[in-house]
């Protein structure tokens, strides 16, 4: 599921790794009851040219497991 959504969990870091999701989006709850939604721009573009989580923009292509678990919006463009 994580991989669908362009999210790869690290192993033992705590982070998930960024990359293509291959949905154009989804909304689904998370195990303690928040929401995690996802947005792609450009959905027939094959390279992640930017990642947003609830409007702050992700430089490095990585997010900590405890953000994603808080809850929010992850908008991915496409290029």
């Amino acid at each position: 599921m994580w991989n669908a959504l362009g999210l790869f969990p690290a192993s033992g870091t705590g982070e998930f790794l960024i990359g293509a999701p291959c949905v154009k989006g989804a909304v689904f709850k998370l195990s303690n009851g928040k929401t995690l939604e996802t947005e792609v721009g450009n959905a027939g573009g094959v390279y992640v040219k930017s990642v947003e989580f609830n409007g702050e923009k992700i430089d490095n292509y990585r997010i900590s497991v405890e953000k994603i678990m808080n809850g929010g919006k992850l908008v991915f463009e496409m290029q």
